[in-house]
């Protein structure tokens, strides 16, 4: 007898399948059975799309610690039938908290058969799995059979969900039900030709080579055993040839996985290594834009210093300017009054000159008339030298107040020069605050001021801890924000309509507390900050759909000076 590879025979079956779609993964539903002591319990399991009209039926007895299932079916094709990978049937016994403990492979010959099976369970549900080979650990969503509630009122039974199936299992044929195998090769030569083939393909002899040789050997001397019409013996090492590849394979699985778990765990810590030299810079960030904060804070100090000296030196210079132009006045008024005075004392001396030359003819009057008249000249020549220092003075006092409103007209310019750099210079530190923080964060300008909006990724789902590259980002404004002592922050933290009030508005204020803690940590003032939570009250997308409640799902920091108004 020529024996056939293995997918040339599933080929053949392959033509009479139902369906080539693979049945959508869930959860499977069962109840879990307390079975008495030394009573038989009939369980009966319920079959699947995937076999049906296929049925099983169990008997269950527990007697001195050990449950003897006895499972009865009919109708039922071999699982070769599933094509890819699939190769034999498992009986999985089920616990209250999920477990699944393998039973052993339920052998499928004929369409109708029996086989028996043991556990050290007492309360436990029924499953059978279509597996690719039977040491698996967990079973697939292969579903074929699943136990229900038994019909003896004197059990008790409980509903089970059982979860975690393994899924993407590779198969030709979602349903089998109502066919037949009618491959040239005995089926336990199949299955155990598949299961060594899929041992080679995982290279499953590099973890497990004496299994893999030893199968390899098994499996030739089975078909030897069948060419040569000793069918025990055929099946015999058959199924030691199976017990091996599967062996194998079940070695090999625990292998990777625990490289993949190494692999995991390494680059998890390669990315904690990462996050924490990241945020070992950030802090050294974060101290040396605080060092320039405090210079430029110094500076800005010494600037205004410098400005109010500008101010109280012009108010001087103006107070100056003011007294010399009240002196000038007082001057010219004084100059006016001797002027005045001047005039009145030479119209007196012409005056007295003209009585002297009236009084002629006495020389007693002519000597008084003469007299009188010198005095007026002589005080005429005083008051005329008197109006000449206050014409002095005046000049000089409108000279000075020329001086002064010069030296008034320089400080005003340079003051107004140096509240301009001021000016130039807050612009600049404000225009440099937009640009860095928008590298950290995205923002926006509103009346409010700088609005920071930190997304719903800082924190995990339902959770207010911040994430290590959160932290990282947080740290980088902190030092940013550090350059601007005058600029108050308000924390505001805000969900999308998913829950209820109570729990939305609890996790925005916990998430805006979170961010303003981490802040002060980072050394912005506790002074300086003010933070609260809306829940879902002011969502800024539709929260109908995923993209309008993800952008729903933020914190936003506003930055401005003074007191920053709640929304």
């Amino acid at each position: 007898m020529t024996i056939h590879p293995v997918r040339n025979t599933l080929r053949l079956v392959a033509a009479l399948c139902l369906s080539s779609l693979p049945l959508a993964a869930a959860d499977v539903s069962l109840v879990a059975v307390q079975y008495p002591e030394r009573s038989s319990v009939e369980v009966r399991l319920m079959p699947t799309q995937r076999v049906s009209p296929a049925e099983a039926e169990a008997d269950v007895k527990f007697k001195e610690g050990q449950a003897r299932v006895e499972i009865e079916y009919k109708n039922l094709p071999p699982a070769i039938l599933f094509g890819g990978d699939v190769t034999a049937y498992v009986v999985w016994a089920v616990t209250r908290d999920g477990a699944a403990e393998n039973l052993g492979e339920l052998i499928v010959r004929e369409p109708n058969g029996s086989s028996d099976f043991r556990t050290g369970q007492k309360e436990f549900a029924l499953l059978i799995t279509a597996e690719p080979y039977p040491m698996v650990l967990r079973p697939s969503e292969l579903v074929a059979f699943a136990s229900t509630t038994p019909k003896s009122r004197k059990v008790q039974s409980t509903p089970v969900t059982l979860s975690n199936l393994v899924v993407g299992v590779r198969l030709e044929s979602s349903r089998i039900g109502g066919l037949r195998y009618s491959g040239p090769d005995p089926l336990d030569l199949v299955e155990a030709q598949a299961v060594l083939a899929q041992a080679q393909r995982m290279r499953a002899d590099q973890y497990a080579p004496d299994a893999v040789r030893d199968a390899g050997i098994a499996l030739a001397q089975a078909t030897s055993f069948f060419h040569a019409g000793k069918i025990k013996q055929g099946v015999d090492y058959a199924r030691r040839s199976l017990a091996l590849s599967s062996a194998a394979i079940r070695d090999t699985d625990r292998h990777l996985a625990e490289e993949a778990t190494a692999a995991a765990e390494a680059k998890r810590a390669a990315e904690m290594q990462g996050a924490e030299e990241r945020r070992a810079a950030a802090e050294q960030q974060a101290a040396a834009s605080h060092q320039q904060a405090l210079t430029a804070h110094e500076q800005e100090l010494a600037a205004r210093e410098q400005a109010l000296a500008a101010r109280e030196e012009a108010a001087a210079a103006q107070r100056q300017l003011t007294d010399a132009q009240q002196q000038a006045s007082a001057a010219q008024q004084q100059l006016a009054s001797l002027q005045q005075q001047a005039d009145q004392a030479q119209r007196e001396a012409a005056e007295a000159q003209r009585r002297a030359e009236e009084a002629g003819s006495s020389a007693q009057e002519s000597e008084a008339a003469r007299r009188e008249a010198e005095a007026a000249r002589r005080r005429a020549e005083d008051l005329a030298a008197a109006a000449q220092d206050a014409r002095g003075q005046a000049e000089r006092a409108q000279a000075e107040a020329k001086d002064a409103a010069e030296r008034l007209e320089q400080q005003k310019q340079q003051l107004q020069q140096e509240n301009e750099r001021l000016v130039r210079e807050r612009e600049d530190l404000a225009g440099r605050l937009t640009v860095a923080i928008s590298e950290v964060a995205q923002i926006t300008k509103t009346a409010r001021g700088v609005v920071v909006n930190l997304p719903d990724i800082l924190f995990d789902t339902n959770k207010a801890t911040l994430k290590p590259n959160a932290q990282i980002a947080l740290a980088k404004l902190a030092g940013i924000v550090s350059l601007f002592p005058a600029i108050n922050l308000r924390v505001e933290g805000h969900t999308d309509s998913t829950g209820t009030d109570v729990i939305n508005n609890r996790l925005s204020r916990e998430r805006a507390n979170s961010v303003a803690r981490f802040l002060r940590q980072q050394g912005v003032a506790e002074s300086r900050m003010t933070a609260d939570g809306y829940g879902s009250k002011l969502p800024i997308a539709d929260n109908a759909t995923a993209e309008g409640r993800s952008r729903n799902r933020r914190v936003e920091i506003i930055l401005a000076e003074g007191v920053i108004q709640a929304p």
